[in-house]
């Protein structure tokens, strides 16, 4: 998907796209790249570790789907509400910190 869509537009920036593997992320990280030229660093995959979700989608094939459009995919497990909150505020530093390594 990466490949090929950039348009003559000026970049507004890198994103992280929130991936369950479900047409809505797809959607939206395919119009941030296509019509919103946006530079999609990361595909990011929560999954609450308290419940299974029957529409939680394997992660081999999060990572399949990551590899097949060539961004990469974080994944990440949480096991409350409080240490999803303290993950998004460390993930964010760490997305921060990897996209100003990666230009």
């Amino acid at each position: 998907m990466k490949t090929g869509t950039t348009l003559n537009k000026t970049k507004k920036g890198k994103v992280v796209v929130s991936w369950t593997g479900g047409k809505d992320g797809c959607f939206a990280c395919y119009k941030a790249i296509s019509e919103d030229n946006f530079d999609v660093s990361y595909l990011l995959n929560f999954r609450d570790m308290k419940k299974s979700g029957s529409h939680e989608i394997n992660r081999e094939l999060l990572s399949a789907q990551s590899q097949a459009i060539g961004i990469p995919i974080l994944h990440i497990d949480f096991m409350s509400y409080e240490e999803e909150f303290n993950l998004v505020n460390t993930t964010h530093s760490l997305l921060m910190d990897l996209c100003s390594k990666t230009g």
